[in-house]
């Protein structure tokens, strides 16, 4: 375990390195796995990614190293959506996804808490009761959870198997 490093410390050095904070977004989504193994890989292959480049739709708006953590971060945005995308190319076993929302209160009645427990409730291309607890043990998931801080709310998940990882971020962005 000494050469782990955890998803919240690696999203905290490569944000740090980007002066990126999910806070001032509106949508934020993290994401933690080589380039080569994501939709967001340039088709001749590899990691020859730079500022102002363009990858189905997103703009990159900047590349980062953080040789402490032996990683790369991306910042991309959607052109169209304005969706914020933190993009971590890292060797790493676990494939880390994560999608956050600014859900600043006006007042103490809990409406965001009680929003995080219901969006993953089912939706209608996933028509079940609760599918947040029905993917916990048919998952292979090394991590997943949810929550509200004060002016977030956080969705994310891991897992070492590539087909795993897609059906778990299909279910968290249809909610």
């Amino acid at each position: 375990m000494a050469g782990m490093v955890s998803g919240a410390r690696m999203l905290q050095a490569a944000g740090r390195a980007l002066r990126w904070n999910t806070r001032q977004s509106q949508r934020a989504a993290m994401l933690a796995r080589p380039l080569s193994s994501t939709p967001l890989r340039r088709s001749q292959g590899g990691s020859d990614i730079e500022r102002g480049s363009q990858l189905h739709g997103f703009v990159v708006e900047d590349v980062q190293s953080v040789s402490e953590l032996k990683l790369k971060a991306v910042r991309l945005r959607h052109q169209r959506t304005g969706l914020e995308w933190l993009h971590i190319d890292r060797d790493d076993a676990n494939n880390v996804f994560s999608i956050g929302f600014n859900t600043s209160v006006t007042d103490s009645t809990g409406v965001p808490h009680i929003l995080e427990h219901t969006t993953l409730c089912g939706s209608e291309r996933y028509p079940v009761r609760d599918p947040f607890f029905k993917m916990l043990n048919r998952s292979l998931s090394t991590f997943m959870n949810a929550w509200t801080a004060h002016d977030y709310t956080q969705y994310p998940f891991s897992t070492q198997n590539g087909q795993d990882y897609e059906n778990l971020q299909n279910v968290y962005l249809d909610a």
